[in-house]
C-alpha cells in the first residue's frame, strides 16, 4: 500500500490473467502483460485525477565493487496504460474511490530461456488457437513456470500520475505486491 498525504492507493488481488503476445512468423512469445489491479481513494478535500501510470522493471545483481546484492533498474516503460473501469477521464471526488488496472508490458523476444521454459504452453496455444494473443491462467502453468513469472515482476513498481486542486501534480511510487499479481504455488 501506498500513502501520500490524504491520497491512498492500494493494490487488489488481480482478477485477471497474464496474457502472451505471440507473433506466428517469429514462433515465439514476443510481449506478456501483467495485470496490476489498484484502487485510488481520495481522502482530500478537492477533486483528484489520475493522469497515467509508468511501469519500472529492476534486476537484481551482485555489485562487484559494494559486495552486496542491489537492484538494478532494467527499463522503464511510460506508455503502460492505466484504465478505469469507468470513464477514466472523471475526477475522483473527496471520501470516494476508484479501480485501475494498469498493463505492465514485458518484452520477451529475445529471451531464449523463457520460450525453452514454456516451450509446452507455446507449442500447444500455437497449434490451437486462431488468436496470436493468449490470456494465460497459473492453473495450466507449472510450479517452475509460476516461480519464472514471479521472479520477472518481483522487484517491479509502478508510478502514478495524481493531479489535485490542493497539491497540482505530483507522483505515488508503489512497489509491486507480487502475490496479488500471481499467486505463489505449493
Amino acid at each position: 500500500m501506498g500513502l501520500a498525504s490524504q491520497e491512498q492507493i492500494v493494490q487488489k488481488v488481480s482478477e485477471r490473467f497474464p496474457t502472451f503476445g505471440y507473433n506466428s512468423n517469429k514462433e515465439k512469445v514476443v510481449w506478456i502483460d501483467f495485470p496490476i489491479e489498484i484502487i485510488i481513494r481520495n481522502k482530500t478535500n478537492s477533486n483528484l485525477f489520475a493522469n497515467s501510470a509508468s511501469y519500472y522493471g529492476y534486476v537484481k545483481h551482485f555489485d562487484i565493487h559494494h559486495k552486496r546484492w542491489d537492484y538494478r533498474l532494467l527499463y522503464i516503460c511510460n506508455k503502460d496504460s492505466i484504465i478505469g473501469y469507468v470513464d477514466n477521464n472523471s475526477y475522483i471526488s473527496p471520501g470516494n474511490e476508484k479501480e485501475y488496472l494498469i498493463l505492465t508490458r514485458h518484452p520477451m523476444e529475445k529471451k531464449e530461456e523463457f520460450q525453452k521454459i514454456f516451450k509446452n504452453i507455446i507449442d500447444e496455444k500455437s497449434s490451437s488457437m486462431t488468436s496470436s494473443i493468449w490470456k494465460v491462467s497459473s492453473s495450466i502453468l507449472s510450479n517452475y513456470q509460476i516461480k519464472y513469472l514471479r521472479r520477472m515482476i518481483s522487484n517491479d513498481s509502478i508510478r502514478i500520475k495524481l493531479y489535485s486542486e490542493e497539491k497540482d501534480v505530483h507522483y505515488i511510487n508503489i512497489p509491486i505486491d507480487v502475490d496479488k499479481v500471481l499467486p505463489e504455488t505449493n
